[in-house]
């Protein structure tokens, strides 16, 4: 079933790739999901090894165009790596 709820993305390089990962007892994505749970689509497109050339690069490829259906969308972007 397609979500039609809103999403948020977080995007970028490894520090989302890993963040459902636990550390000491924590992981970001969990608590994000947890805390928007029935409200949220936490989708998680974290890449290690990106950096922002990286990232401009290949949007097109990682979030296909919007359509009229598709859910509202925000991002959490993180890309520290500037070249």
């Amino acid at each position: 079933m397609a979500s039609t709820l809103p999403q948020v993305v977080l995007f970028g390089d490894s520090l989302f790739q890993h963040a459902i990962q636990l550390l000491d007892g924590y992981s970001f994505q969990a608590a994000l999901q947890s805390e928007f749970i029935r409200r949220l689509d936490v989708v998680n497109r974290g890449f290690s090894g990106f950096n922002t050339d990286h990232a401009l690069k290949h949007l097109p490829d990682i979030f296909p165009e919007r359509t009229a259906s598709s859910p509202k969308l925000d991002y959490l972007v993180s890309c520290h790596h500037l070249t």
